[in-house]
């Protein structure tokens, strides 16, 4: 068992001088008081004492250096389960465009309201308007740094701000149904560049998030066993879980296509986003359809499309949640009313009988 600590004491050394000593994780410390009178000593005990405190107290931090703590030790750690680092850099900045100067104390409830109205309207952080939604992920940042830093002990527990998260907007129930996204894949297929045609594709087949089709790499495309691992050896998990999808046998006629040259590194050439280039699919195909709802799609809309398609078409939401890696209950809230039959018993139970 380890010996108890001792607080500093004044011991006087084998040359007569006094000195502080005390014990730290069971091992003896000691630094001199560089006198031999009892009463000067004493007043270096003291000094040493207050100074000891001073640097257990926690310091003062403003939200700036808070935000900055947060994305030095956790967000661009090695070993950070955050998976899209660039956002979360973003959304720094923009919460530094309002709050950085301030201290925690200062962080009060119509402070952070003022905020929300100011992002509202696009007055404040990068100069866009924005939906409640986004407001609240950039909150819930806000709170995830001042959280980090009681976790590792850089200031108490009192100095943390209360910070109501505004509601999240309805989601957009926004899909394309069978005839407009096979228009929508000829238009990628004839007027898209190849890293669209590609992501497309992928997207309708898997279902799978934006940012883990533009990871992907050849290396966990297995075309021989019909598979494709989203999830690269050693990435933690997050709450947005990436699994491995089988490939359709319309995706694995697409990616048999490419050259055995070009199979190597990135599938979509590189990591870079796919945003710009789906929205000029976009655009050509509500040109070419007269269709303005192709200017509303997004790289997400392609997942919600494939989980609405297949609810629609009867499949079990067991499945649907194994292929979207979401669980049972956002399933059923997302997707159980476009299921046709979940209901039909009910409403033929006097035939039933």
């Amino acid at each position: 068992m380890a010996r108890p600590n001792k607080g500093p004491r004044l011991e006087l050394n084998d040359r007569g001088m006094w000195e502080v000593r005390w014990t730290e994780a069971g091992r003896s410390r000691r630094v001199s008081a560089r006198t031999d009178d009892r009463q000067e000593a004493a007043r270096f005990l003291a000094g040493f004492i207050l100074e000891k405190e001073r640097q257990r107290q926690p310091q003062q931090m403003t939200v700036g250096a808070v935000l900055d703590l947060y994305l030095t030790e956790h967000v661009n750690a090695p070993d950070s389960p955050v998976v899209d680092k660039v956002r979360q850099r973003v959304i720094a900045g923009n919460l530094n465009g309002h709050f950085e100067h301030m201290l925690p104390e200062q962080v009060t409830v119509p402070v952070l309201k003022q905020y929300a109205r100011l992002r509202s309207v696009g007055s404040v952080g990068s100069g866009r308007a924005r939906s409640p939604s986004t407001i609240r992920r950039e909150l819930n940042m806000l709170k995830a740094a001042f959280n980090y830093a009681v976790k590792t002990r850089r200031y108490g527990h009192d100095e943390v701000p209360y910070i109501p998260l505004p509601g999240g907007a309805a989601p957009r129930d926004l899909w394309l149904d069978e005839s407009e996204s096979e228009a929508f894949l000829q238009v990628a297929d004839e007027r898209g560049s190849a890293r669209a045609r590609l992501f497309i594709h992928i997207a309708l087949a898997t279902a799978s998030r934006r940012r883990a089709i533009e990871t992907l790499t050849w290396d966990r495309v297995d075309l021989e066993a019909g598979l494709i691992h989203f999830n690269p050896v050693g990435r933690v998990q997050s709450r947005k879980r990436r699994v491995p999808v089988p490939i359709s046998d319309r995706l694995r006629g697409v990616l048999e296509a490419v050259p055995e040259a070009e199979r190597a590194g990135y599938v979509l050439g590189h990591a870079g986003s796919i945003t710009r280039a789906v929205e000029v699919v976009c655009r050509a195909a509500a040109k070419a359809h007269k269709n303005p709802k192709f200017l509303r799609v997004t790289p997400h809309t392609l997942r919600h499309t494939w989980a609405t398609q297949a609810a629609r078409a009867g499949v079990d939401l067991y499945k649907i949640a194994g292929v979207l890696g979401d669980t049972l209950a956002t399933v059923q809230k997302n997707y159980l009313h476009h299921c046709p039959e979940h209901l039909r018993d009910a409403v033929d139970y006097r035939r039933a009988a």
